[in-house]
């Protein structure tokens, strides 16, 4: 009994005894080369393998057609390639066709047929609607120069979203009718004195070359909206509307200009005529009814020699109607 527990302590010893062999320990230079030569047996193996991809395409016979002529070199080219194309001579094929993609198919161009058309129902005719909107607020003087014009409270007042109210008050703000004040926000651009009879000389040195050209190349559809336009200059009158009888002179000027068939200079003239309307529009004393009264009858003279084809009758009617407001209106330009 006693030698049969000897033979099972010693068989229990030997079975619990540390192996011969073990296996190497992460970490420790027999792990680190064993993991070394698997790492470089799948390198040659794969460089292995792109020597014969690059053995199989020079066999094809489209690798060995006839080269194209060689183009005339320079006189300083050393008649080496780029050294793109030096260093892939020598790689293999997948590295060649990896490094074309690289170098060429991720730097071309988007393809114009690959982006999304615009759909035009969205977001520019909001961004004009709001544009309009917010403009003919301030030209009307529904928005003041002391009110602040806030994304939200627009949005929600157009029910529409931010988006393209922020879009129309960038377009406002390059066109000079709203300006930032400090760090409070954006408000209207109040216009000084010297700005108004800046603007005022310059659109009356350039209205009487319009009305020279409109009276040679204005439309009778031209002429029509052009009548259309004091009636309704009448109309304000009547009713003491001061913003209609400005919008009305704006339309009429604006008219001219697109009759002269000269949009940069019309586009100039409406400007200037909206910021001097909106300073018109603080100063009381300047339209009242009997200059809207005065300027409807020399706008209605101006088209009578528009309709008769006379340029030079209506840029002399131009200019007199020019130095009748500034008689009207003589305090704002006294300095």
């Amino acid at each position: 009994m006693e030698r049969l527990c000897i033979i099972i302590d010693s068989f229990v010893s030997k079975s619990r005894a540390p192996p011969s062999n073990p296996a190497p320990e992460r970490g420790c230079f027999v792990y680190r080369t064993h993991r070394a030569r698997r790492r470089r047996l799948r390198l040659d193996a794969g460089a292995a393998a792109g020597k014969r991809l690059l053995k199989v395409a020079r066999a094809h016979p489209r690798a060995t057609r006839t080269p194209p002529p060689a183009l005339p070199r320079h006189p300083h080219d050393r008649g080496l390639p780029p050294r793109r194309f030096r260093l892939l001579t020598s790689a293999p094929l997948f590295v060649y066709l990896y490094t074309i993609f690289t170098l060429y198919v991720r730097n071309l161009p988007v393809s114009l047929t690959q982006l999304r058309p615009i759909t035009a129902s969205r977001s520019p005719r909001f961004r004009e609607a709001a544009y309009a909107a917010i403009k003919e607020a301030i030209l009307s003087g529904q928005i003041g120069p002391n009110q602040p014009l806030v994304e939200e409270q627009l949005a929600a007042s157009l029910q529409i979203s931010r988006t393209p109210v922020r879009e129309a008050l960038a377009i406002l703000e390059h066109e000079g009718l709203i300006g930032p004040r400090g760090s409070r926000g954006l408000y209207v651009t109040s216009l000084t004195r010297e700005e108004f009879v800046a603007m005022f000389v310059a659109n009356e040195a350039v209205e009487p070359f319009l009305v020279r050209r409109a009276a040679l190349l204005a439309t009778p559809a031209q002429l029509e909206e052009l009548q259309e336009t004091i009636t309704r200059a009448r109309a304000a009158t009547a009713e003491r509307n001061t913003s209609a009888f400005l919008r009305a002179s704006r339309d009429f000027h604006r008219l001219v200009g697109e009759a002269a068939n000269n949009e940069p200079l019309a586009k100039f003239v409406l400007r200037n005529e909206e910021r001097t309307d909106m300073y018109l529009m603080s100063v009381d004393k300047a339209v009242d009814p009997a200059n809207m009264e005065a300027s409807t009858r020399e706008h209605a003279a101006i088209l009578g020699a528009l309709t008769q084809r006379d340029p030079e009758a209506a840029a002399r009617l131009t200019i007199y109607h020019a130095q009748s407001l500034r008689e009207r209106i003589a305090e704002l330009f006294e300095g």
